[in-house]
């Protein structure tokens, strides 16, 4: 009986997805949209193909792990073969390298993706990172859903908007959670997040408008780390554009924070001896 066993494992993993069979794989992407919109959920889109070996590492190591199974039951899995059945959707997901893991919502817009072979454990925390974004993102539309200007709510879809690089979307629900008077702790926060969202779209000059924001919301709650990384934007900002003035200026106020963000601060401490 133990040798059936172990003849039996041999067998499946020299079969490549055999032991991936634990996972919710859905049937069909008509049906795993279904799923996911009935139950406010992402669709993990699976890319493999035959040959790829590290595709069948993935199955063979990574979803089969209890974990990793278990916390797939908070999206809807499916399995694509990019060469096959699933042509369509890898070459609208420009899929270029296998194994390539793609979550979607049930509208089909791209929160996330895993490229490669992960051992279980990044892989949960890529997986776990992408979920909690998403159910953020989900939570906070259900609240304006009910109460449009609610200001904490803004605020939450302002930052997974500007983090996601749709900076119209983060701009909106941030002008609203400015109009809201928001003053909480994730106020700083915020504009930081936005103010990041541009510099990465490498519009400066919107950016700093946000860090100011930021340097000043965080002196009404006395956020230090969120002023910290504002103060050293600004800066940052003002060094490239060649004022020595301004960046000496907020230099010394960053200099002064107390319990500042050490790296900062020492940078702060340059910028004025320069």
């Amino acid at each position: 009986m133990r040798l059936r066993t172990i003849l039996s494992v041999v067998i499946a993993l020299s079969c490549g997805y055999a032991l991936a069979s634990d996972m919710p794989w859905a049937k069909d992407y008509d049906s795993a949209k279904r799923m996911a919109k009935s139950g406010s959920k992402l669709i993990m889109l699976d890319f493999y193909a035959d040959w790829c070996s590290y595709c069948k590492k993935l199955d063979q190591i990574t979803f089969t792990d209890d974990d990793v199974v278990k916390l797939a039951k908070q999206v809807v899995p499916i399995r694509l073969n990019s060469e096959k059945g699933g042509s369509v959707l890898a070459e609208a997901h420009s899929v270029k390298a296998l194994p390539t893991i793609v979550f979607v919502d049930a509208d089909g817009e791209v929160w996330g993706e895993i490229i490669g072979y992960m051992p279980p454990k990044p892989y949960m925390k890529r997986m776990s990172g992408i979920i909690d974004v998403y159910k953020t993102y989900s939570d906070a539309m259900k609240t304006l859903a009910r109460k449009p200007n609610d200001g904490r709510a803004n605020a939450q879809i302002a930052r997974v908007q500007a983090a996601r690089g749709k900076l119209n979307e983060a701009t909106a629900a941030i002008n609203k959670m400015e109009a809201a008077k928001y003053k909480a702790k994730d106020a700083a926060k915020t504009f930081n997040a936005v103010g990041d969202g541009y510099k990465s779209a490498n519009k400066f000059d919107e950016a700093i408008k946000y860090f100011i924001k930021a340097n000043e919301a965080g002196k009404a709650d006395d956020n230090v780390k969120e002023r910290s990384y504002a103060l050293s934007s600004i800066i940052s900002y003002f060094r490239s554009k060649g004022d020595t003035k301004n960046a000496k200026k907020y230099g010394k106020e960053l200099n002064g924070l107390k319990d500042g963000t050490k790296e900062y601060v020492d940078m702060a401490k340059r910028v004025v001896v320069g």
